[in-house]
């Protein structure tokens, strides 16, 4: 009898168990509630590639789902292994219209297996606008003020000189500028360099709202910038004159349109700069009305202008002075170091030479006092050219100088024992 009371106990907690397995395991009206899912957006490449982009609070977005189901499929639930996804690519124009979003499992739970009795919430609305893409300038700015008295700044070095932006089209569009501001809070006399993050502006340097756009390069957000500071020095402009035709230093008025030039440099570099020189300036090249000269500014090494030109305008005023013309033949020309055994033949029978000077000394000048002489030291057998003939007044009287050189004629040189 004990026996079978145990064999009859034994059968009924087998029972029970198995009704409870059936129905709180397997069973399939099962319910649970899920939340707190995070959405995720797909599709956005294609998106952008029609000029498109979602702007908003999106990157939280989050939902709850209450499921349905056999207890066994759904205890392989949860939050974060439930996956959600709201796909953008089929928007072809900016809309704000409610999407749907898709849910998954988990692969080891049938997608015919659950079954979805809420969701909120039920779908979302996203503002999708029109893109805009251009290159804008980096900016760097600071108070000129704030350099030390007597110190100036090279030009700006900056890593980057331009960005690319990407963004929703009325933003983008008002955006003309990467702004960087270095904060100076006392005077420099030194370099100032860091890295610095640069702000997104209008034409007014006001900051635009632009948590929607993005830059390229990624290493916009923090740009390396140096100001280099050198000292400054105020450097009187020279010029060598070299008197002839008649004309003086003296007697001419010589006009440079700069005087002096402003120029940055270090120290060991500005110590012995006095002056710059623009170079020579020949008078007797100069004739009356000739255009204005421009004179290139040559600075020593390690020395930069900053003050905006590279040339000098100079104008040279010649008194009044009388020009006349005086002709040397060809057999009044004197050979210098002609070698032994050559023939010197020039073609032309004679020289027209400009003399210049006062009336007086030029009055008083005759054919006879010009000394014309010629230099074959380097002269060989069978050249054919012209050839250089230096001219210059016996005496060299004053007031009074050869103008127009350098004179050439035309020389065969042959052998003269042919």
């Amino acid at each position: 009898m004990a026996k079978k009371l145990l064999k009859a106990a034994a059968a009924l907690a087998i029972s029970f168990a198995l009704f409870f397995y059936v129905v709180m395991v397997v069973g399939p009206e099962y319910q649970d509630t899920f939340r707190n899912i995070k959405v995720e957006i797909t599709g956005e490449d294609v998106l952008e590639q029609r000029g498109l982009m979602v702007i908003g609070e999106v990157d939280d977005l989050k939902v709850d789902l209450v499921l349905s189901g056999n207890r066994k499929d759904l205890n392989k639930l949860s939050s974060s292994n439930i996956t959600v996804t709201l796909d953008v690519s089929e928007i072809t124009a900016p809309a704000d219209t409610l999407l749907d979003y898709k849910i998954s499992y988990p692969g080891n739970v049938p997608q015919s297996a659950v079954v979805v009795e809420s969701k909120n919430p039920a779908g979302f609305a996203l503002n999708v606008v029109w893109t805009e893409r251009k290159t804008i300038p980096v900016q760097v700015y600071f108070d000129e003020a704030m350099v030390e008295e007597g110190y100036g700044h090279l030009p700006i070095e900056q890593e980057l000189k331009e960005i690319e932006i990407l963004g929703p089209q009325e933003v983008v569009k008002d955006i003309t500028q990467a702004r960087i501001d270095l904060q100076l809070t006392e005077k420099i006399k030194s370099d100032v360099s860091g890295e610095y993050v640069a702000t997104l502006c209008n034409d007014q340097g006001q900051e635009v709202d632009a948590r929607y756009v993005t830059v390229t390069p990624q290493t916009a957000d923090k740009i390396q910038v140096t100001l280099p500071i050198r000292m400054k020095k105020v450097i009187p402009l020279t010029v060598e004159v070299i008197e002839g035709g008649g004309a003086t230093e003296k007697n001419t008025k010589i006009t440079l349109a700069y005087e002096d030039i402003t120029v940055l440099g270090t120290e060991e570099a500005l110590k012995d700069l006095e002056e710059i020189s623009l170079g020579k300036i020949d008078l007797g090249q100069i004739q009356e009305g000739d255009e204005p000269l421009k004179l290139p500014v040559v600075l020593p090494n390690g020395v930069t202008s900053r003050s905006g030109f590279t040339e000098v305008e100079v104008t040279v005023e010649l008194p009044p002075l009388m020009t006349k013309e005086f002709v040397i033949h060809r057999d009044d020309i004197q050979f210098l170091n002609k070698p032994a055994g050559m023939d010197i033949e020039i073609s032309e029978v004679q020289l027209t030479i400009r003399v210049r000077g006062t009336v007086n000394a030029v009055g008083a000048m005759t054919d006879e006092m010009l000394v014309a002489t010629m230099d074959f030291a380097d002269a060989k057998i069978g050249q054919m050219k012209d050839w250089q003939v230096d001219v210059t007044i016996a005496g060299d009287p004053q007031g009074v100088g050869v103008i127009g050189q350098p004179y050439t004629v035309w020389v065969e040189i042959k052998d003269a024992a042919k």
